[in-house]
């Protein structure tokens, strides 16, 4: 999945489950299939992402009453699909809980992981409810990077840098997010993370945009699209969309941005994305000035 080969990563995935079910272990049939519904949201497959969570979910809790909810590695990705989604509330209820479990055991990647779901969590809550209240996203994110560093652990440090980048813009900070930025782009080229690398170039045209450099912005763009689409990685067709929107405006092709801007919003409503429905408004505001 880290090196965008979707379609392998399904496969294995599929026979996790099938050698699991083999066996009466819960803990294997329940972990294999988060792993399936990882992919499936990756690739823009929510539905059925969400019914596979719910499933490794029924057999967590039949493994462990005391602790009904996914947690480690396998809640993370639960909480990313419910992100997704814009529910970012039931993302703090959730990685209160888990978090609340794991301290007791001092399992440092485990912590540092649920720190991650958190500021991404208090991140979307400031994003759409439009508050500058900072605080409770940068303490957990902090809590996450330096947990992660600490770790060593490279795939998750990276996510939490690039959302630790995206509310450093929302601060305006941009020396911050270049910082975070170029820390992200040599982990995930060091590690040949082909699917962090078109995270980093959809975050870096953001920036160039927010900043001005348009060509630098267009750059980014046109590869991070066409990462995008040669992966499959269709988790991200909303975010390309916006940028070419934002493309588009600067160039004065205000009916054409229309259009694209169209094409997102039906996207993220078949899909159920409404993680970005704060910047489908943002952009309709845009396009009346411009009018």
């Amino acid at each position: 999945m880290i090196v965008g080969e979707f379609s392998r990563a399904q496969d294995y995935a599929q026979q996790g489950i099938d050698f699991a079910d083999r066996d009466a272990f819960l803990y294997q049939q329940s972990h294999a299939r988060t792993l399936l519904a990882a992919v499936l949201h990756e690739t823009a497959r929510w539905t059925e992402a969400e019914r596979v969570f719910h499933k490794a979910e029924e057999i967590q809790k039949q493994r462990e009453p005391t602790r009904p909810l996914l947690w480690s590695f396998w809640g993370f990705w639960y909480c990313d699909l419910l992100l997704s989604q814009g529910k970012y509330k039931e993302v703090q209820n959730r990685a209160y809980r888990t978090l609340e479990w794991i301290t007791k055991w001092q399992w440092l990647i485990d912590i540092a992981i649920d720190h991650l779901s958190l500021g991404q969590a208090y991140l979307l809550q400031m994003q759409k409810e439009k508050t500058s209240d900072c605080d409770q996203a940068m303490y957990h994110l902090n809590q996450a990077i330096e947990g992660l560093r600490r770790a060593g652990e490279q795939d998750y440090l990276l996510r939490g840098l690039l959302a630790q980048a995206e509310l450093y813009q929302y601060q305006r900070k941009w020396e911050k997010v270049w910082s975070n930025l170029n820390e992200a782009f040599e982990i995930a080229e060091r590690g040949q993370m082909r699917l962090y690398i078109a995270d980093c170039h959809l975050n870096t045209a953001r920036l160039c945009l927010a900043e001005g450099k348009r060509d630098k912005a267009r750059e980014h763009y046109e590869e991070a699209k066409k990462r995008v689409w040669d992966m499959g990685y269709h988790r991200r067709d909303p975010e390309v969309l916006f940028i070419q929107v934002e493309l588009e405006l600067a160039e004065g092709k205000g009916e054409t941005a229309k259009d694209t801007l169209e094409k997102a919003r039906k996207w993220i409503d078949e899909m159920n994305c409404h993680r970005w429905d704060f910047e489908i408004e943002r952009l309709t505001v845009k396009l009346k000035l411009v009018k």
